[in-house]
């Protein structure tokens, strides 16, 4: 049988995650030992995991510094502790998050057991990226981009072309977004190809008949939106959309499915606007689809993506839909 090794950070209710979660679910578990390694544990989807895969937490990378120097004395090795002390003093000290990330997985000590392929598997440059390479025995090692790489500071260098190259093979969920992979790292450009996400058509119709979304009574227009409450996301522009929309005359409600940092900032614009009958925060749902299902006009306000999961989900449901023009979208959507 053979070994995979698929690191990623967390299992949030996020498009990655859930990408990663339809993926092992078609994972032949007869020819494959699976075993997912978390930087952090817990999260909505972490429940999700299919049986039979096996759950690793990287104990080390959630340690504090002086835990994390402790844990190196005892074990009696003077050169790990001067090390340990070392990269510390670096990422505390860089002004560069992406140093910070590559300097944290430094600190940590490499998985003793060998695998036959081994995964970074979430949106780049990110700390999996880093673990996977320097810390995971693997006879192929692979990376899949979820994010454009044209929108992230401080990644376009040498350092992470680098890094990068000593992938057997570069995944990206989109097209585009392999385009732009190559335009920004020529040298990677031979190992790079497109594999979209996986999902699972099936599963998201029979979930949108599990329970009635919207239980409001509201008889006009619904409008709907799921994601993170992030800046990339694009949720500050609804309540300017909302406010010009009622000034139109128009009877709609717009709903927001997620959770986030904006979160606070939303509600302020609610209330500054007095929108709070027409704009509902509806917060973090597992299960998102009876409310797609049910919306009238399914919205994704995304500054950028890599490929977008729900809007494939909106897509597997029959939605009409508006999107932004982000990465992948034209992949979907004929405009």
């Amino acid at each position: 049988m053979k070994k995979l090794a698929i690191v990623t950070t967390k299992l949030g209710l996020g498009g990655c995650e859930k990408a990663l979660i339809s993926m092992l679910k078609y994972i032949n578990l007869k020819e494959w030992e699976v075993t997912v390694f978390l930087k952090e544990g817990g999260g909505e989807l972490y429940n999700s995991i299919p049986k039979g895969i096996n759950v690793k937490v990287i104990e080390e990378a959630i340690m504090g510094s002086k835990e994390l120097i402790l844990k190196r004395i005892n074990e009696n090795n003077i050169g790990k502790v001067i090390k340990t002390i070392y990269y510390l003093f670096l990422m505390r000290f860089s002004n560069h998050k992406n140093k910070q990330i590559y300097y944290h997985s430094k600190l940590l000590s490499s998985i003793e057991e060998e695998y036959d392929l081994a995964i970074s598997y979430f949106m780049p440059p990110s700390f999996s990226d880093w673990y996977t390479l320097n810390h995971i025995k693997a006879n192929k090692k692979a990376i899949w981009i979820h994010s454009d790489v044209k929108n992230i500071k401080d990644i376009h260098n040498k350092m992470h072309e680098k890094m990068y190259f000593s992938y057997d093979k570069i995944f990206c969920v989109s097209n585009e977004l392999s385009n732009n992979f190559k335009k920004y790292f020529p040298k990677c450009k031979e190992k790079v190809e497109t594999f979209y996400n996986i999902i699972n058509k099936e599963e998201v119709i029979k979930k949108s008949s599990e329970y009635v979304g919207f239980n409001d009574n509201f008889s006009g227009i619904r409008i709907l939106t799921v994601g993170r409450l992030s800046e990339e996301k694009g949720f500050k522009i609804i309540p300017n959309i909302v406010t010009r929309l009622k000034n139109n005359g128009l009877d709609i409600r717009w709903y927001c499915i997620g959770e986030g940092i904006l979160r606070k900032e939303l509600e302020e614009q609610i209330r500054v606007n007095r929108l709070e009958n027409d704009l509902i925060l509806l917060g973090s749902i597992n299960n998102p689809y009876p409310y797609m299902k049910e919306c009238d006009i399914y919205v994704q306000t995304s500054k950028y993506e890599g490929y977008c999961i729900t809007l494939s989900e909106a897509r597997c449901l029959g939605c009409a839909i508006v999107t932004t023009n982000f990465t992948g979208a034209n992949e979907q959507i004929i405009n």
